[in-house]
């Protein structure tokens, strides 16, 4: 197995800080599809035992692969979310807490989905998954999107105005937290799919709401 890079020591005593949801997380998950699909005849049935026994092994280490550095720096968020939440409500157990920040981030992503719309075109697209490619994005990954983006172009950040990144730069720099997230998940559905056609690339962006430029438009506007 290829060696795991330094920073990833939190990452993995973050996971063992999650064994002791793990359990029952994995029945959460369950309700949650059962309850909102109608079913569970209506899902791939699942078996938590099985679904939740590498957690509970003492030897357990994250596998090697491009995601777990994005898993790692999300646990701790993770963590102080569900720990605040410990209360002594026997209604507001964990898979009502799980449901409720689903539901939140979902309305975040509408707000910026509808922010984004006519902002980018499909070369812009192009651009950035080229630049982020198949990649799951952390909270700070996404703070760091205009950073990233000129990094992997070799684009000095005081100077990116001077660069033909600029205009994109621009349009990055200027959206507020909702747009941020809202663009970071559009893009790892441009990479992996949306709905029943998997739709993948520009028309990812189409399919989840977010209407993109056409180049002729952008260019009479420019």
């Amino acid at each position: 197995m290829a060696s795991r890079p330094a920073q990833w020591s939190g990452a993995t005593s973050g996971v063992f800080h999650l064994q002791r949801f793990a359990k029952r997380g994995a029945h959460v998950v369950l309700h949650v599809l059962t309850t909102s699909v109608g079913s569970e005849s209506d899902i791939k049935r699942i078996d938590m035992n099985k679904a939740t026994k590498s957690y509970e092994k003492k030897d357990f280490e994250f596998p090697y692969d491009p995601f777990r550095p994005a898993l790692g720096q999300t646990s701790r968020m993770t963590l102080a979310y569900l720990g605040e939440r410990e209360w002594d409500d026997e209604e507001v157990d964990t898979r009502v807490t799980i449901a409720l920040a689903i539901a939140r981030l979902q309305w975040v992503l509408l707000q910026g989905r509808a922010q984004l719309c006519g902002l980018f075109d499909e070369d812009d697209v192009r651009v950035l998954m080229t630049c982020f490619q198949n990649q799951l994005f952390s909270p700070e990954e996404i703070r760091r999107l205009p950073t990233s983006l000129c990094d992997e172009y070799g684009i000095d950040l005081d100077r990116y105005r001077q660069s033909r990144l600029g205009p994109l730069v621009d349009k990055i720099l200027g959206l507020d937290r909702p747009s941020l997230v809202a663009l970071a998940d559009a893009l790892e559905h441009a990479w992996r799919g949306v709905g029943k056609e998997k739709a993948v690339g520009a028309e990812a962006f189409e399919a989840l709401g977010i209407e993109l430029l056409d180049s002729e438009d952008e260019s009479e506007t420019a």
